[in-house]
């Protein structure tokens, strides 16, 4: 992979965190409506679906404030009774906040030897905006590498992370914040993700990575463990007359 397409990547996924990990700042906007066109072109032929995005964004951002792009956000994301999308690892596959999808990206977090920076995100590290952030890293690590080795073996981290945990599960959370009444801006932003999404699936099978595993066969894993009633918990039929596990 080369550097010019690393860094395409870095800078998108940095762009998607900005956007996805707080409500977008005035400067950040700004920033967004200059040389929309520009970026459609970039990116029109590579991934279709990300030129969309930029066209449905480019739509939204003539009449629209820092204010009111920050009341889409919190509507869509925090609340304040009942947030749209729960942007979540945790809760695509789990059905429930902080549940062991985020132990599993602690793990990997561990592996690469990232931490979290607890002043610029107070989510859980499976959040939407944080999984990217760890890609962010991990291509900047990349690009900083030196060393074919070195470099490979960045690229294997970003092919593991893509696999295991963020082809799983965003592109759905980003049919949801498509799809949700409140999305306006947002709308477009989940199309530009989800198409920047396949256009990274579709490269990194190119370099070797498998099939992404289904979401429903995915959360099949964490559902089963979450209903499971084994004898330890059930009572004995009749209602009584037995022993406790270790007990004589």
């Amino acid at each position: 992979m080369d550097e010019e397409l690393i860094q395409f990547r870095s800078l998108y996924y940095g762009l998607l965190v900005q956007l996805l990990a707080r409500e977008p700042a005035p400067e950040l906007l700004s920033t967004l409506r200059q040389d929309i066109d520009g970026r459609i072109a970039a990116v029109g032929e590579i991934a279709p679906m990300m030129a969309e995005g930029w066209r449905s964004i480019r739509e939204e951002l003539p009449a629209l404030d820092a204010e009111a792009a920050g009341d889409e956000f919190t509507q869509l994301f925090l609340g304040p009774f009942a947030r749209a999308v729960n942007p979540y690892e945790s809760y695509y596959l789990s059905g429930q906040v902080y549940g062991e999808p985020l132990a599993e990206v602690r793990g990997f977090m561990g592996e690469i030897g990232l931490e979290k920076d607890e002043a610029r995100f107070s989510e859980p590290e499976d959040h939407l905006a944080f999984e990217l952030e760890i890609m962010n890293w991990l291509a900047r690590n990349q690009l900083a590498a030196k060393g074919e080795d070195a470099v490979g073996d960045w690229q294997t981290r970003q092919m593991q992370f893509l696999e295991r945990h963020a082809l799983v599960w965003m592109p759905a959370c980003a049919r949801d914040i498509e799809q949700a009444a409140q999305a306006r801006l947002y709308a477009g932003v989940a199309r530009l993700l989800r198409g920047f999404l396949a256009f990274e699936e579709k490269l990194y099978q190119t370099l070797g990575m498998g099939e992404i595993v289904p979401l429903e066969k995915a959360r099949l894993r964490y559902k089963q463990r979450r209903e499971w009633k084994g004898p330890t918990f059930d009572p004995p039929p009749g209602g009584g007359g037995g022993d406790a596990p270790g007990q004589g």
